[in-house]
């Protein structure tokens, strides 16, 4: 058995302190950023999101501290960046059914929303996995209950030409463990090792895990921020064109990796972003 429910990563979050600065960086990175949205008072905390076609990133911040956002604060008393992957689920009551199949206790969805402009909600039910369902990686599975209030017109097209999630990196010291515990959850097969790393198979854009000095070997001379292993460090793009890519990024530093254009951590709120066709 594994989670027949969950179909490929919905969205991936990128904790901020300052959610004014981060609007901005990835606005001038290329990025169309939908306007603030503040989440139920339970959640205390208000996001920007930058759709594509099918997926899309949220820059995530804390306006008060609740029960609900411990996590994510303790996150960010160390360091900005990525925290956590959203796999897609059309219940997450069918999901946190399957967690507990799976032999991972029982996990109760919680339900919240934010406002959208014109009057609208947002409205998501959302099941936490457990750190054991998927070690070194903070994920859960989110069901969206109004999609038409989240993928708003024009908020897909972006300047950078971005369509879709490729592929996201975790920095990882100790990856031998890791394809038993993915398998268990994705299903056989869904977990492969290549030199040491390990790719995961979402159903979408792949997760990689992979070790320091593999890490530094593919993206040569862009410095990470400073942080302990494990954590997410890099999120890459599919893009329409890289002329355009290139164009938008004219005035932000950037390292090009051989088909690859890189935009530095510095540059986007700890980050390491990657854009390819």
């Amino acid at each position: 058995m594994s989670l027949a429910s969950v179909s490929g990563i919905d969205h991936v979050v990128i904790l901020v302190r300052d959610l004014d600065r981060a609007r901005e960086r990835f606005a001038r990175l290329g990025f169309t950023v939908s306007p603030m949205g503040r989440h139920s008072e339970h959640m205390g905390t208000a996001n920007h999101t930058i759709m594509l076609r099918e997926d899309y990133f949220e820059l995530l911040g804390v306006l008060r501290p609740t029960e609900a956002n411990a996590g994510w604060r303790a996150v960010l008393a160390r360091r900005e960046g990525l925290e956590a992957v959203a796999f897609r689920t059309a219940s997450a009551d069918r999901t946190a059914a399957e967690l507990a199949a799976l032999g991972f206790g029982k996990v109760a969805p919680i339900h919240f929303s934010r406002p959208v402009e014109g009057g609208r909600e947002a409205a998501f039910n959302v099941t936490r996995f457990p750190p054991e369902a998927t070690p070194q990686l903070t994920t859960f599975a989110c069901e969206h209950l109004t999609p038409e209030s989240v993928w708003l017109p024009g908020s897909t097209e972006h300047a950078n030409g971005a369509v879709a999630l490729a592929s996201l990196t975790v920095v990882t010291a100790d990856p031998a463990p890791l394809p038993a515990a993915y398998e268990r959850l994705f299903g056989p097969g869904r977990a492969t090792t290549s030199e040491g790393d390990v790719l995961v198979d979402t159903g979408s854009a792949p997760i990689r895990f992979v070790r320091p000095e593999a890490f530094a070997a593919r993206y040569p001379g862009i410095r990470l921020e400073e942080a302990t292993p494990p954590y997410p460090a890099a999120l890459g793009f599919r893009v329409r064109d890289m002329s355009e890519t290139k164009r938008a990024l004219a005035k932000v530093p950037t390292v090009e990796l051989g088909a690859a254009v890189c935009v530095p951590p510095a540059e986007a709120c700890g980050v390491l972003l990657e854009f390819a066709a």
